[in-house]
């Protein structure tokens, strides 16, 4: 963990990168400055993917995520997203 343990990771799929925040809270979801439901809009399935290590991890629950992704369409940065989540969570228990 980092100072006041928040954590930093980054995560790439495709073209896409995601530079991921994971800060102790109460469960917020922020991708680009808005709500993760209205950046994904109707794309339930993306978001579902985008942060499904958290819902699998038992240390995912009690962050608030806040991701800034750039680059490729909604499925590689739904995917980048998923990856740098898993990789900050890694950070905190390596199984």
């Amino acid at each position: 963990m980092t100072e006041n343990n928040i954590l930093f990771a980054t995560g790439r799929r495709k073209t896409s990168v995601a530079q991921v925040r994971l800060a102790p809270g109460g469960g917020k979801h922020t991708v680009n400055a808005k709500p993760a439901d209205q950046f994904f809009g109707g794309h339930l399935s993306h978001k579902h993917t985008a942060f499904l290590p958290l819902q699998k991890s038992e240390q995912g629950k009690g962050f608030d995520v806040t991701v800034k992704v750039t680059g490729g369409g909604i499925t590689g940065q739904a995917e980048a997203i998923r990856h740098g989540i898993a990789r900050a969570l890694a950070k905190i228990d390596q199984d």
